[in-house]
């Protein structure tokens, strides 16, 4: 018992406080620092974290192949590495550049709004849960893709070039929703991205051909990539900079928690159902009704709107 609450401590720890911390204060660091058009530099840095972990993957994938019984010295490598880069980081990060960037060039403070004010907007909730919606579908999707793949007939082997196909697609997603997020208005891209997510799974029941999973793949990790983008871009433009990192963090809660029922949903509907495709279809269901949401929601820039009524 007692190797089990400290197992379930340290995992908490790591993955609940040290993971989500890291990615709310990275995702405000670049938030902060981007000034009031962060698409491009989000679109960086989600290509970056991608290719961070592909890479991470490898090397941790090599040294398990090489020892895999022995867990202890790489994942006390991983812990010295995230020690290295908190000192590096600790010596680059200055507030008062970031406190510099919150205002514009005559020094007046750039406008901001509360947490308060950002829950009671539409935007805030089309943005994040259209985001929590579609890591609800990734996590379970990728969790149980060899038996949902197996469901309609394709082997291990197309399992495995499918969890390969995609990357390249979510890298170019990013880095070109990062581009776009920069000419367009960021609601209709997201709900562009929504339609894009709830027709590819609907197509994934009428799925028979091998080329067509790997076509499946392909939009569903290039739809992914562009949401992601514009959920990372949405914050600052909407809410300026002074409270973004507890509107950041509020929405990143929501996406931990619909992440996790997602992995539970997906083999529950598989249990009482019998098979998977009837949660695919009701998925696109919801996806394409947040994407009309989204579009009928009122998605104004800050520096384009009056403080009043929320957005």
């Amino acid at each position: 018992t007692g190797g089990i609450a400290g197992l379930f401590l340290l995992i908490l720890l790591t993955r609940g406080f040290g993971q989500s911390a890291l990615s709310v204060a990275s995702l405000t660091l670049i938030g902060r620092s981007a000034r009031t058009n962060p698409g491009l530099a989000m679109g960086l840095y989600a290509c970056l974290t991608s290719l961070g972990f592909i890479g991470a993957f490898a090397v941790l994938r090599k040294v398990i192949q090489a020892d895999p019984d022995e867990w202890r010295a790489p994942w006390a490598g991983i812990g010295f590495g995230v020690l290295i880069a908190a000192l590096v980081s600790a010596g680059l990060v200055r507030n008062r550049a970031l406190d510099a960037d919150a205002s514009h060039p005559d020094g007046v403070p750039e406008p901001s709004r509360t947490l308060g004010f950002a829950l009671r907007s539409g935007a805030f909730w089309a943005f994040a849960l259209g985001t929590s919606f579609y890591g609800l579908v990734a996590s379970g999707t990728s969790l149980f893709n060899e038996s949902i793949l197996a469901e309609r007939g394709f082997d291990k082997a197309v399992f495995l070039n499918v969890s390969i196909v995609g990357i390249p697609f979510g890298l170019v997603a990013n880095l070109l929703g990062g581009f776009v997020a920069t000419k367009m208005h960021l609601g209709r891209l997201f709900a562009a991205a929504l339609l894009a997510f709830g027709a590819t799974l609907a197509a994934f029941p009428l799925i028979e051909l091998e080329w067509q999973v790997y076509l499946y793949a392909s939009a569903l990790a290039a739809s992914g990539g562009v949401i992601t983008v514009c959920f990372f871009s949405v914050w600052r433009k909407l809410y300026g900079p002074a409270a973004l990192g507890r509107i950041q963090g509020a929405a990143q809660l929501l996406t931990v928690f619909f992440s996790a029922f997602g992995q539970a949903l997906f083999p529950a509907v598989k249990a009482s159902a019998g098979a998977y495709t009837p949660l695919f279809v009701v998925c696109s269901g919801v996806a394409v009704s947040l994407a009309v949401f989204t579009f009928l929601v009122r998605v104004t820039p800050l520096s384009a709107d009056r403080m009043g009524e929320p957005p």
